[in-house]
């Protein structure tokens, strides 16, 4: 997905555009189909294994939690955003276990993708933290409450 894609919306796709249709969080995804991705087999595997996890452990239904592209619209981000704890790698993966405990579809759209071979991110302890965060929510009952405009099914911002 280009920027232009994003600013545009996808050719046949009106509901799909970011922040366009209310109870909708839009995130790009490696692992989506169309998606094209570079990256060795490692952090494929370290991937795959980490999606894996959330889906068996919390129960979520999106398949790429950390790709780093996130839309929503602003109200709902602003609900959404207080009520994440974590301010290092597991943030977006807490946003979105939140965005679909209040009730959103989490829509992954493919991206292009290539990894950066001079990578910084220590694998072993953000992947610690990581399965801390997941326990964490495993326990947490947080459910944030969408105002009716906020939820899926709700008529789309012009």
């Amino acid at each position: 997905m280009t920027a232009q894609e994003l600013r545009d919306g996808t050719p046949g796709h009106r509901d799909e555009r970011p922040g366009r249709s209310p109870g909708t969080a839009n995130i790009g995804s490696r692992l989506a189909r169309g998606a094209r991705v570079t990256r060795g087999p490692k952090r494929e595997l370290i991937s795959r294994s980490y999606n894996l996890i959330l889906r068996t452990v919390l129960r979520v239904g999106f398949r790429d939690a950390q790709c780093g592209l996130k839309a929503m619209r602003a109200d709902v981000a602003r609900l959404l955003l207080p009520e994440v704890r974590d301010q290092a790698w597991f943030f977006d993966t807490e946003l979105l276990v939140l965005a679909g405990r209040a009730g959103l579809r989490v829509h992954e759209l493919p991206v292009d993708w290539v990894d950066d071979p001079d990578s910084r991110v220590t694998i072993a302890s953000t992947a610690l933290a990581d399965l801390r965060g997941v326990w964490r929510l495993l326990w947490s009952r947080s459910r944030p409450r969408l105002a009716p405009s906020m939820r899926p099914g709700q008529r789309s911002v012009p």
